[in-house]
């Protein structure tokens, strides 16, 4: 991390925060850590967390402090096409992603290691070029060069009750633990 006066060269993948120098406002810190173009960056709701997705297909979620921002990002793979668009959940659980891969992910934040697993949602017939969720975190929706929104819902209990559906099994209890679920639900 590193501050360095407004109009200075930088690199690819190098991401500014901050404001111009002749506006009276500080100078800008410039966070890296991607490989390549940054495309996209979304703070969450309560500004504790940054996420930011670039051209490789990765994302990286710094956190806050009063401080500022972390050192190290958590760097999120799993896509294979750049990130176009991320959005937080309003309740800071789920932190989803667009791809030009065609896919959307979510990644649990709540999870210990948020990078180990995400949940990929594949529907579109094209690249993906933007997403939002709903302001009561109930749905995610992404819309792309196919000529469709998709709507996803977020709800812990929605999302299980398609889990099951896709494996065609209830989930194992380590299954349910991990993701915070005291009790099957019913069908």
């Amino acid at each position: 991390l590193k501050a360095t006066p407004a109009g200075l060269a930088r690199a690819p993948g190098d991401l500014v925060i901050g404001a111009a120098a002749d506006r009276g406002v500080a100078e800008p810190l410039i966070l890296t850590g991607h490989s390549g173009e940054v495309l996209t960056a979304a703070f969450d709701s309560d500004g504790h967390g940054l996420a930011t997705g670039d051209a490789a297909g990765v994302a990286q979620l710094w956190k806050f402090t009063d401080d500022g921002p972390s050192d190290k990002p958590l760097a999120l793979r799993g896509h294979t096409g750049a990130i176009n668009a991320l959005a937080f959940s309003g309740d800071h659980r789920w932190l989803a992603t667009a791809s030009a891969d065609r896919t959307a992910r979510l990644w649990d934040l709540h999870d210990e290691d948020p990078a180990s697993t995400s949940i990929v949602l594949r529907s579109h017939t094209a690249d993906l070029l933007t997403a939002a969720v709903s302001r009561d975190g109930r749905w995610f929706a992404t819309a792309g060069v196919d000529p469709t929104v998709r709507l996803w819902q977020l709800h812990v209990d929605e999302l299980l009750a398609t889990a099951r559906r896709a494996a065609g099994r209830q989930l194992t209890a380590d299954e349910r633990q991990r993701y915070l679920i005291s009790e099957p639900t019913k069908e």
